[in-house]
Parts: C-alpha cells; structure tokens; sequence
C-alpha cells in the first residue's frame, strides 16, 4: 500500500466534506419542499377537500374525537 503523503489526505478529506456538504443541502431541500406541501388549517372543507391524509391534534377525548372524524367525513370526498 502506498504512503499517503499530508497534501493528499488533506486533498481527499475536502473531497469528502465537499462530497457531504452536497448531500446535506439535498437532505435540506427535500426537506423544505416536504414542510412546503403540507397544510394547516382550521377548515374542514379546506382539509377535507383533496387530502390525501389528515391528522388532528385534539385531546384525548373519545367524544370530541368522534365528533371530529363524524363532521370530518361530511366533506371528504370518494376516493378510489
């Protein structure tokens, strides 16, 4: 195995953090662009009307969770 001299693994180190600095910008777009296409809201025709999945934060109260998910269904569309 030949010796690395200081100016190559200097060299090969940058390449690597370059390499890495790539992927983290990646990991960050796609990171944005996925908090970019969700959507909050307090309307349930605007949750209802093309989701594909919604999620409540209610409290743990079965009745006010039924409530939610019986109001919910009047404006979610049939999908197949």
């Amino acid at each position: 195995m030949k010796k690395q001299t200081p100016q190559h693994i200097v060299e090969d180190s940058a390449v690597k953090v370059n390499c890495l600095q790539i992927k983290i910008n990646d990991l960050k777009q796609k990171v944005e662009d996925a908090y970019d296409s969700i959507t909050l809201t307090t309307s349930y025709e605007e949750a209802g009307k093309d989701a594909d999945l919604v999620i409540e934060a209610i409290a743990e109260d079965p009745e006010q969770k039924i409530a939610f998910y019986q109001e919910l269904a009047k404006h979610l569309p049939e999908k197949q």
